[in-house]
């Protein structure tokens, strides 16, 4: 006969259990939040983890099944490894669970996770595993309390979360997700319209970049732009550390164009976005700008749109993969021919430690030095951009780099050697007479994350974001301004600057020259900039005015968030939809004006919109291509897999698993796979009469294929069939 524990022998257990839960939903964010010095938030973290707990007792007493319990146990472990990684982020960037998160959701921010903090991460999921162990063993104990006291400790448990919500990771991420997934609002309330575009400081009215026009000066300079990765202008000349960026420091001093210009931006692709097209990058799923084309972004006028309109060749170069958070899917939107990142250095032979990020800056600043050249020998102008990777934290010290004395702190290490490298660039520069007609402009895509390490070096300094405009050339260039300007203004400065003629508007942008400049509302996503200074929207909301109430307030704030998001949602053209009922077909291979042939789709060509390494197609390359729809028809995702892939690349799960509603078309240009290869493995599968050497197409619920050698067209039974339910 089985011995039954007394109540008395496995309380003392269960206090611990449960006193151990406790600290470990409290502490991560307890300890965020002091990090952060947020006394308020500490104090609703202490209320909505107390109600948390209650609720999770509760539904402890009350799982009594196998089941149950490992329902209840994955919960409480989801929990603590939410706030740990709530804890994480505030530690490395300063925020907690934002849409940015979503935005960096992607394998290779796991990669880069994994190489920097891979200890901390081990240790993290083996006390998870050792709890997962701990509590069904520990609920085996529990017995069913009695009805009313459970209710009366749901209720205050659900009250206090509901009070303190503010201080639950799991909120926070319920409400960026939210906010990441729903689409953008482009129509507006008349009166609501009305009342801004009364607003002198928005440009409501935009053009789409196939209606921009521009000329170039009769004389064109060349341009090249270099982002500073976190390169706060605050950062050049700190007391604490004094000579820590000497280089810039005398640059800024020298070349600056405007003492405060300040940051649009708190993440990269946000600051190449906004610098780029003069507007706040809308953050929502729908409208991330990525290269299948039809998204709102590949409408917008941005820079690049307009110097290549003006006859400029656009060229961008980055350590990174051009893949990560839609960088390069952006760029080859808004004019940039050539797009050079980690898969082309490594494919050049070129030392690469993906570790940290790609590319080293030394080698980077040595090849933009090698394309000026090849593009100077073209005799068209150019547009040469190019991104650092130097201070992206943690930050990364070259051997070519004299160590900072002041201090063995690792980003301190990273801007001291960022400074020499970018110091040393622009001396070679000047000396291979680059600057008689090309003009080097260096700013940063934003300033230095707020995070607990860069408070304690730089105290408040942090809070300074604005950001440097150094512009260098040999001829008379434009005078310095000391108006108020914002890195929205930095595409039309420079078309000005360059002497471009265009009809480009842009939304929030103005040259740095224009008049009134300086009385403008220059918003971010968080914290607004008016008349020189950092404002914060009033908890109050007064009575709507026309035009909007300078500074705004919180309901002022919210309204030209939508505003600016409705007025670039309205450029986004429809992603092209396949209908069975049309009398001409929605699908077709045919041939066009290059003799090529394309996949035509809503009469939209698709060839180009496929991409590879962020990269269009310019021509069909040997792989497999698949188009994924939705039930009404409307195409959702585009997939392109080149042939000679590796078969363990993780890329190949895109493809792996069956779509409802997918269309596949192989292209092989001359190549046959090897036997084993997984795609051609998976597609004999389905398709065992599909052919090697010549492009044939199917979709995923039908055996046939056809051959694409000739004119082909979408059937409408086979339309139903590809949509049927």
């Amino acid at each position: 006969m089985r011995s039954q524990a007394s109540p008395n022998s496995s309380r003392l257990p269960q206090a611990l259990f449960w006193l151990m839960v406790g600290l470990a939903l409290w502490t991560p964010v307890q300890w965020a939040e002091w990090q952060r010095d947020n006394s308020q938030g500490q104090w609703w973290n202490l209320f909505a983890t107390a109600g948390w707990l209650l609720v999770l007792w509760v539904m402890a007493w009350r799982a009594q099944g196998r089941l149950s319990r490992t329902l209840w146990s994955g919960v409480l472990l989801g929990s603590i490894f939410l706030r740990v990684l709530h804890a994480g982020l505030v530690h490395f960037s300063g925020q907690g669970f934002t849409v940015d998160v979503f935005l960096h959701l992607e394998w290779r921010s796991v990669h880069l996770a994994l190489a920097q903090y891979g200890l901390a991460i081990a240790v993290l999921f083996v006390c998870l595993g050792l709890l997962a162990v701990v509590a069904p063993r520990v609920l085996g104990f529990c017995r069913v309390g009695p009805q009313r006291g459970a209710m009366t400790a749901v209720v205050t448990g659900l009250a206090l979360m509901l009070l303190a919500r503010g201080g639950l990771p799991e909120y926070q991420l319920l409400r960026a997700a939210q906010a990441w997934f729903t689409p953008l609002q482009t129509e507006l309330a008349p009166e609501l319209l009305q009342r801004w575009q009364t607003a002198s400081w928005l440009q409501l009215d935009l053009l789409p970049k196939e209606k921009v026009k521009a000329r170039a000066a009769d004389a064109p300079k060349n341009l090249i732009l270099l982002y500073l990765e976190s390169g706060g202008r605050a950062l050049f000349d700190l007391p604490r550390w004094p000579d820590l960026m000497p280089n810039l420091r005398a640059l800024d001093q020298q070349y600056g164009l405007a003492t405060d210009l300040h940051a649009s931006a708190f993440i990269t692709i946000e600051g190449i976005a906004n610098s780029q097209c003069g507007t706040l990058l809308p953050f929502q799923h729908d409208s991330d700008s990525m290269a299948a084309g039809d998204k709102v972004f590949a409408r917008m006028t941005c820079l690049g749109d307009v110097l290549q309109r003006a006859g400029y060749q656009n060229v961008w170069l980055g350590g990174a993969e051009m893949g990560f958070a839609g960088k390069g899917a952006f760029l080859q939107a808004h004019g940039y021919s050539e797009l050079y990142g980690l898969r082309h250095w490594q494919a050049q032979g070129l030392p690469v430690d993906e570790q940290n990020w790609g590319l080293s800056d030394v080698d980077l600043l040595s090849q933009a030095e090698r394309e000026w050249e090849r593009l100077h020998a073209g005799g068209q102008p150019f547009n040469l951009s190019l991104l650092t990777l130097g201070m992206h934290l943690p930050g990364f010290r070259y051997p070519e780099c004299v160590p900072y004395a002041g201090s063995d702190a690792q980003f301190l290490q990273a801007a001291h050697c960022t400074d020499q490298l970018v110091g040393a660039w622009v001396e070679r520069l000047r000396q291979r007479g680059v600057f008689k007609d090309t003009v080097l402009v260096i700013t940063a895509d934003h300033h230095v994350f707020p995070n607990p390490e860069m408070r304690e070096l730089f105290g408040e300094a942090v809070e300074d974001r604005r950001l440097p405009l150094i512009i260098i050339g040999e001829e008379s260039l434009p005078t310095s301004v000391s108006a108020t300007a914002a890195q929205v203004d930095l595409a039309p400065t420079l078309l000005q600057m360059l002497g471009i003629e265009h009809s480009a508007p842009f939304l929030l942008g103005r040259s740095v020259w224009a008049a009134g400049i300086a009385d403008r509302y220059l918003p971010t996503r968080y914290r607004d900039v008016f008349r020189g200074q950092e404002v914060d929207a009033a908890a109050d909301c007064a009575a709507a005015t026309t035009p909007p109430t300078l500074p705004l307030d919180v309901c002022g704030k919210r309204e030209l968030m939508q505003v600016l998001n409705a007025t670039v949602g309205a450029l986004q053209q429809a992603a092209p939809r396949l209908s069975c009922d049309l009398e001409s077909p929605a699908l077709q291979w045919r041939a066009v004006a290059d003799s090529s042939a394309d996949l035509f789709l809503d009469e939209r060509p698709q060839r180009a919109h496929f991409t590879r390494d962020a990269r269009p197609l310019r021509e069909w390359q040997a792989g497999m291509y698949a188009l994924d729809f939705d039930p009404n028809g409307v195409l959702r995702h585009r997939h392109f897999l080149p042939a000679e892939l590796p078969s363990d690349d993780l890329r190949w799960n895109a493809l792996q698993g069956e779509s409802p509603r997918r269309l596949w078309l192989w292209w092989p240009a001359g190549q046959t796979l090897s036997v084993d290869h997984p795609l051609r493995r998976a597609w004999q599968q389905r398709w065992p009469d599909a052919p090697q050497q010549s492009p044939w197409l199917a979709i995923d619920r039908s055996e046939k294929t056809h051959a694409l050698d000739d004119h082909w067209s979408l059937s409408p039974e086979e339309c139903h069939q590809l949509l049927g339910a």
